[in-house]
């Protein structure tokens, strides 16, 4: 019997048994499809102020020009939506939760203004509400270039001109290839979310493959048979690698659709242009395979299912290690992280996303994982070959 062919029923084998693992299933299919959308189209639809604008309360005790002017520009401010009454309980409206933001214009508002002096508008918000804190700084935005456009018509009038009093200004210039802000938010926790659940769809067949089979009594009778234990090895890494590109696929596909529904009818387009496909698609390949057979490894070394899970569980914890630092060096210092096994496949889905990786780095992080899986796989079959790791107990 060929080898292909032996491979060819040991995936069958162990495809048989996975269907009837409802828990592999569900983690496998059922949670990408739900996490995913979840984290950028749920989160990302209540923290986009443009998809779920901020309800905000409006009392003018003023009547004047200058509070038309501020309450018409704020009926056109995206990100709010402004309510007009005259009267009200401020303090009742926002502890009732119908409006995230009240704002009081006092009496005599215009005429101050006018004369020279100031004036402040009242602001009633509950802290704990973070829709009410997106509402604040849009208001306080709006505010601040209606004071610099009174400041303007004050200066004008004396003669005064707002360059007299700023002489020095500041003009930001963006070098970077990233500046597309969306695409800046989404290469920091997409990539490590992605290979999370990469990971995670092969987790519990993997946990379970080698002492779940010694817990049913196939496992040695596996071994007996004429194929040799590399194959039965490839077969069973297989049927976890598919495992992992099928969660992999649902979570990539479950974010594709997620971020182009929170784009629609938003001046912010949130999404993942097409040509990135084939270079993440390919990464997440080849991280399924480490990972695979870096589970087989570490589980196959465990006395027991409980045991593989605690020594499989902190993978997860690494695989989020790139969201905490990615966003605190320079881009030229992240690329060398590229390189580190596994934990590098973040970095350089990071910076693929948004344009930075170098050829360098591609060749680089590849070469040094090719080889991690190499020696993963070795050193599985070395564990598997094993009668003193697989028999112990």
């Amino acid at each position: 019997m060929s080898k292909a062919r032996v491979i060819y029923l040991v995936v069958k084998k162990e495809t048989t048994d996975l269907l009837r693992d409802r828990r592999t299933i569900i983690t496998a299919l059922a949670i990408p499809l739900l996490i995913f959308p979840l984290l950028f189209g749920v989160i990302g639809y209540f923290a986009n102020p443009t998809s779920n604008p901020s309800p905000v309360l409006l009392v003018n005790h003023d009547g004047g020009s200058l509070s038309t002017n501020l309450t018409n520009i704020l009926l056109q401010t995206p990100g709010i939506t402004l309510t007009k009454t005259s009267t009200a309980n401020l303090t009742d409206v926002i502890e009732s939760g119908k409006y995230d933001v009240a704002i009081e214009v006092p009496t005599n508002f215009t005429n101050a203004i006018q004369a020279g002096g100031q004036m402040n508008l009242t602001l009633y918000y509950d802290p704990a509400n973070g829709r009410a804190q997106q509402g604040i700084a849009i208001i306080q935005g709006i505010t601040s270039s209606f004071s610099q456009e009174v400041v303007a018509q004050r200066l004008a009038s004396k003669g005064i001109t707002k360059t007299q009093l700023n002489p020095v200004g500041l003009q930001p210039k963006a070098v970077s290839k990233a500046t597309n802000q969306s695409l800046l938010t989404i290469s920091t926790i997409f990539p490590s979310f992605l290979l999370y659940f990469t990971f995670l769809g092969a987790f519990y067949f993997i946990v379970d493959d080698i002492f779940g089979e010694k817990e049913r009594r196939s496992l040695e009778a596996l071994f007996t048979l004429p194929p040799k234990r590399s194959t039965i090895f490839l077969g069973k890494l297989s049927v976890a690698f598919l495992l992992s590109m099928i969660t992999a696929g649902l979570g990539l596909g479950a974010t594709l659709i997620s971020l182009s529904s929170l784009s629609r009818g938003s001046q912010v387009v949130a999404s993942l242009p097409s040509y990135l496909l084939p270079p993440i698609i390919a990464i997440v390949a080849l991280a399924g395979l480490s990972m695979c057979a870096l589970g087989f490894c570490i589980s196959t070394f465990a006395k027991n299912i409980r045991e593989a899970q605690q020594y499989l569980s902190p993978v997860f914890f690494v695989l989020f290690l790139p969201i905490y630092f990615v966003s605190f060096l320079p881009p030229n210092q992240l690329a060398q992280y590229s390189y580190i096994p596994i934990l590098g496949f973040s970095i350089l889905m990071r910076d693929i996303i948004i344009g930075t990786a170098t050829p360098l780095e591609y060749a680089g992080s590849i070469a040094a994982n090719l080889l991690t899986l190499l020696l993963l796989v070795w050193l599985a079959i070395r564990l598997l070959n094993s009668e003193k790791i697989i028999l112990r107990s």
